[in-house]
């Protein structure tokens, strides 16, 4: 096999399809309620945000979860 082959996504979904899914109404969401910047405006800028910022990720997806519990915890150690 290319490296090519190799590499290239088995599926890619249409742009219809990406834009529908849980993933870009979770940015969506984040990016309506002022928790990213408007600079992040697709997932792997979202991935980039989120091991920046990884107190305000995880805390955003608890919310996006709807998590009954007191709390998140502790954060992780590094």
């Amino acid at each position: 096999m290319s490296a090519t082959a190799d590499t290239a996504p088995l599926w890619t979904p249409t742009p219809q399809r990406a834009e529908g899914s849980r993933m870009a109404g979770f940015l969506r969401d984040l990016r309506a309620r002022g928790v990213v910047p408007a600079a992040v405006d697709d997932v792997h800028a979202l991935q980039r945000w989120a091991v920046a910022h990884p107190e305000a990720f995880w805390g955003a997806v608890w919310q996006a979860a709807d998590l009954l519990a007191a709390g998140p915890g502790p954060p992780a150690a590094p």
